[in-house]
């Protein structure tokens, strides 16, 4: 799976990439640690943990039983991604952007422009299964960041292209060793 089709797949749950993360870092967790761990609600850690077990990147421990043993592991294509998510995850808490981060497509979407993808219809084609209006939120929430900048296109019609800004840098470095 390529990158941006990874960070499409984990982009779908606000917590996946960061459960992932942890999942990763403490060798399976019990679903409470979990929580705390991300301080995200009991409902959306269980989204992003079914989202995960859904892709096959974790699973429930089947020697779970004993008080000790993780209730949830990685699975060896968890366990492959793990470094990447941990070091994209912490990177993006260090530059406080981790909230930003966490909304749905802006992974996706940095991802896309990385690729080469700069103009509004090159993104939406490339990311097929993102809508307009979600397209437009991400690209928002990127440019507040500081993530990428908007430039003005002269034409019939004028048209808008988007770069990575130097803030964006080491984040897309760390997107790019996204791969499994």
């Amino acid at each position: 799976m390529d990158p941006l089709a990874t960070l499409i797949a984990l982009g779908r749950r606000r917590w996946a990439l960061p459960a992932l993360a942890e999942l990763h870092r403490a060798g399976g967790l019990k679903f409470i640690t979990l929580v705390n761990s991300l301080g995200a609600s009991r409902p959306a850690a269980r989204e992003a943990l079914d989202h995960l077990i859904a892709l096959g990147l974790a699973t429930p421990n089947p020697g779970y039983g004993h008080p000790l043993r993780p209730e949830y592991i990685l699975t060896p294509r968890g366990r492959a991604l793990g470094p990447a998510c941990i070091a994209l995850h912490d990177l993006a808490r260090r530059l406080g952007l981790a909230e930003v981060l966490r909304r749905r497509w802006s992974l996706a979407v940095l991802a896309a422009i990385r690729a080469g993808r700069r103009r509004f219809s090159e993104l939406k084609a490339y990311t097929p299964t993102l809508t307009d209006r979600a397209l437009a939120l991400a690209l928002k929430d990127l440019l507040a960041a500081g993530l990428i900048a908007r430039r003005l296109i002269d034409g019939a019609p004028p048209s808008a292209a988007y770069q990575p800004t130097r803030r964006a840098t080491p984040l897309l470095a760390a997107i790019g060793n996204l791969s499994s």
